[in-house]
């Protein structure tokens, strides 16, 4: 139904294993969406689904980040596209909803960078996805880095249309993972903040990005205090009950790989895997 969805990576080679699933729909897209949060801000969104009959409904999948949303949809695997593969996912009858966090893109509000605000709206997206006509109240989310950070945080809330997670390199603690190894400011990973910068240029308002960027780069923030531990995924993890299937890698030892470990250990669903490559 849709060709670029197979064969993926490697190209050239036939699937070592037999796919429980087949490509069977075509996409169809709902860009420039707007979810409305419950402080009446509202967060920009792609919706690809499955176009089928009316009354067919299907789960879905979220990813949410910084990164701008148009950058994720591409058909292949690529150093940006970290939302997970449109075109591999809708075909097989999942919906997949790329989403601007606050005060990114075209979202509105300011930026809280995994704060507060920020896992509230993690708890209404989940929500709002679950009550779309096509969906069938099924609600997952993929992705890796900040897709997953958001993943852990989103979980901990317990939403309760979330029924799984997949969380490939994500933190759960951005004093020591991220920005404080040690207590020595990690200047290099501190830039992140420009690429972020970057990504939004076409964003009129990015005082939420640039009083986070100058928090770290001016290190007004030089101990783990209140500013660490609003950003804390990791005393929350025995909050996260659905099924997770995590997932890290020993080349990203200095930024993703503790977080693999930390939230296995500590989430508390019945079930639960983790794959370190």
């Amino acid at each position: 139904a849709h060709p670029s969805t197979w064969p993926q990576y490697p190209y050239d080679d036939d699937s070592a294993i037999v796919e429980g699933s087949q490509p069977t729909y075509e996409i169809h897209a709902e860009p420039d969406i707007l979810i409305p949060m419950r402080d009446g801000v509202h967060l920009s969104a792609d919706v690809f689904r499955p176009s089928a009959l009316s009354e067919e409904q299907f789960p879905a999948l979220i990813a949410i980040s910084p990164y701008t949303r148009h950058v994720q949809r591409t058909s292949i695997v690529n150093g940006q596209n970290e939302g997970g593969i449109t075109d591999f996912w809708v075909p097989r009858g999942y919906g997949h909803v790329l989403i601007d966090v606050r005060g990114t893109n075209e979202s509105d509000g300011d930026w809280d960078h995994m704060g507060p605000v920020e896992r509230q709206d993690l708890y209404d997206m989940i929500e709002w996805v679950a009550e779309q006509p096509w969906c069938d109240g099924n609600v997952g989310m993929t992705g890796e880095s900040y897709y997953a950070w958001s993943q852990l945080m989103a979980a901990a809330e317990q939403p309760p249309h979330l029924k799984a997670i997949f969380v490939q390199c994500g933190a759960v603690d951005l004093y020591r993972e991220r920005y404080m190894h040690g207590g020595i400011f990690q200047r290099g990973v501190g830039c992140w903040f420009y690429v972020l910068g970057e990504l939004n240029g076409r964003k009129d308002d990015m005082s939420g990005i640039k009083g986070h960027r100058r928090t770290m780069m001016a290190m007004e923030e030089p101990f783990d205090g209140p500013y660490y531990q609003d950003r804390l995924s990791w005393p929350r993890l025995d909050r996260i009950e659905v099924p997770t299937y995590i997932a890290g890698s020993w080349r990203h030892v200095g930024s993703h790989l503790r977080g693999a470990f930390e939230a296995y250990n500590k989430v508390s669903s019945g079930t639960k895997r983790m794959l370190i490559g």
